[in-house]
């Protein structure tokens, strides 16, 4: 006899793989922008330091500023790279989540699955016990038969 849930498995195994690569992808997907900030970090620090070291220099008014809206503009995307990082952690956070939840579902079906394959199989074991009582029984009176 087949488990009756087998459809229900399949499915909720499917959903568990996709919902695994989905975990995958956005771990890429951090991966990705917490490697972008650090490069962003890393040239807002060449540019600070570029700037100390001019400040012992004599430069021109354009090229100060220019190198003060550069700073500006790369502490702002370090910020908004910040608040992106932060927000892929907490999506990486619930689609951990969500691939735990689909596990715990799918191994809840195979457990039912596995409890109807002993119950199944004691059944079968049930049945061939009875046949060899009814051919046990069957042969013992065949030879009382004989005897009388």
């Amino acid at each position: 006899m087949a488990f009756r849930f087998e459809k229900v498995l399949r499915i909720k195994k499917h959903r568990e793989e996709i919902l695994k690569e989905e975990l995958a992808n956005w771990q890429r997907t951090l991966e990705f922008e917490d490697a972008l900030l650090e490069k962003i970090k890393d040239l807002l620090q060449q540019a600070l330091n570029k700037e100390t070291k001019s400040q012992n220099e004599v430069i021109s008014i354009n090229e100060l500023k220019t190198s003060h809206s550069f700073i500006l503009r790369l502490e702002e995307e370090k910020e908004n790279q910040i608040k992106r990082v932060k927000e892929l952690n907490e999506e990486l956070f619930e689609a951990r989540k969500r691939v735990i939840v689909a596990s715990g579902e799918r191994r809840v079906i195979e457990k039912l699955k596995e409890k109807n394959t002993v119950r199944e199989k004691k059944e079968g074991e049930k049945v061939d016990q009875f046949i060899q009582d009814e051919i046990g029984l069957s042969l013992f009176e065949r030879k009382a038969n004989l005897r009388e």
